[in-house]
């Protein structure tokens, strides 16, 4: 019988509707963060300052909104603010898209509109999102949760396969003002699904003022700090994304433009540009998070998560090592350009997994522990805590590619991760997640 039930999350009304409102969501913001970066690009030749200002623009934004938008997820009707923000992101976007497409001849002015656009779609980004990322344990059993983020994550791992090829042809194929309006469309499909979600929802006694807003703010810094096990959470979570991002973000791009486009030879030049793998790289990646997300689905959830994420960890590190131990030896000795290739291939599909084993079960401790009128509060201090660093990482790595290479920071990444392996090892907090 308790099998039976945990197979049958789809018949939960209230969970499918957020879990396709989330897929058309998706595909909607994977196709603008797509459309929008290349755009930048071709109406200013190619300027890449300017386009790196408008991410770093946006995700400051969107990072700072957020912890307002925890406190909103904790006092108003969630599903509520997620349509509300759906509508306005649709119409916010398909507006926009009609000022592009008549001020078209006019580069600044369509720069105005696509940095209007992005700081106010990442404003109702950072509302959206803490609403979003809470209400599961709102419409769905505390013994479904494993279930229900395994089902979200291999979500996101097929649509960063599929949806960046999508999103490539049809960019191709189509004018960006066509994308955007898909776009728009598809932020509107997403708030008609979420206008369905129904829940028990108790309202707050106490208007929203300003200066509640902030105390809450506080408060739910002081209840995460408060709960230890918690706080090595976010503690993790930050950690993690700072070791590993240069891994994705400085050095396989940079791998790519020197040592693949450099090289005589390598694996499958024939009919494999140096581009072309690093596509190759983030599929291997994709795949097996989508592979790993359904093998957790189908498992029994279990009451404490750990001790196993210490022991993933411990792996991750591994994983880090023996990959910068390869380039020292296959690329930066000589030995085997194409050894080194097929053993990133392989650290994408474990560091994907592992990473999978770890997002799953972290996220799901969450939503068991935290009280439920602190849930968005603490997932949106989680969220800020482990990107806010990012934007750093990507700094420090730039620095030290650029001024020692490849080898110098791999191996700033692998001492960064065994210093966060010890960390969660010897942590007895941990154990208690």
């Amino acid at each position: 019988m308790e099998d039976k039930k945990l197979t049958s999350i789809f018949r939960n009304k209230n969970y499918s509707l957020v879990f396709f409102g989330a897929l058309v969501t998706n595909i909607g913001s994977l196709f603008y963060s797509f459309t929008v970066s290349f755009y930048i690009l071709e109406i200013t030749n190619n300027n890449a300052a300017l386009q790196g200002t408008y991410l770093a623009v946006c995700s400051i934004v969107y990072l700072i909104t957020s912890l307002f938008g925890g406190v909103m997820s904790d006092n108003y009707h969630k599903a509520r603010i997620m349509f509300i923000c759906d509508y306005m992101k649709g119409v916010l976007i398909l507006f926009a898209t009609l000022g592009l497409f008549l001020m078209q001849e006019n580069v600044n002015i369509a720069l105005v509109i696509l940095f209007v656009m992005g700081i106010c779609g990442n404003i109702i980004g950072g509302i959206f999102n803490p609403a979003s990322n809470s209400i599961l344990p709102d419409i769905v059993d505390k013994e479904q949760l494993q279930k229900a983020e395994s089902y979200f994550s291999a979500m996101n791992s097929i649509q960063g396969i599929a949806g960046v090829l999508l999103a490539g042809i049809l960019y191709a194929l189509l004018p960006a003002y066509i994308l955007f309006s898909i776009t728009g469309i598809c932020y509107l499909a997403s708030g008609m699904s979420e206008m369905f979600i129904k829940y028990d929802y108790i309202k707050s006694e106490q208007p929203l003022t300003l200066d509640r807003t902030f105390r809450n703010m506080k408060e739910g810094f002081v209840y995460l700090y408060g709960q230890k096990s918690l706080f090595m959470v976010l503690l993790m979570f930050t950690l993690i994304n700072f070791f590993v991002t240069p891994i994705n973000s400085n050095i396989t791009p940079y791998f790519v433009k020197t040592d693949l486009q450099n090289a005589q030879s390598y694996l499958f030049d024939k009919v494999v540009t140096p581009e072309m793998w690093l596509s190759i790289f983030s599929i291997c990646g994709g795949v097996a998070s989508t592979v790993t997300a359904i093998v957790i689905s189908k498992r029994e959830q279990k009451d404490k998560f750990g001790k196993s994420m210490k022991i993933w960890i411990t792996i991750f590190s591994g994983v880090i090592i023996l990959i910068a131990v390869s380039y020292l030896i296959f690329v930066q000795k000589g030995m085997s350009l194409n050894a080194f290739i097929i053993s990133f291939c392989i650290f994408s599909i474990f560091s994907a997994m592992i990473c999978c084993q770890i997002n799953i079960r972290a996220n799901t401790a969450v939503l068991l522990t935290v009280d439920k009128d602190y849930l968005g509060k603490v997932m949106s201090l989680i969220g800020v805590a482990a990107q806010g660093l990012i934007p750093l990482a990507s700094l420090i790595s730039g620095i030290i590619l650029n001024q020692y290479g490849i080898v110098w920071l791999l191996a700033f990444c692998a001492a960064g991760f065994v210093l966060t392996d010890v960390i969660v090892v010897s942590s007895r907090y941990v154990n208690e997640i």
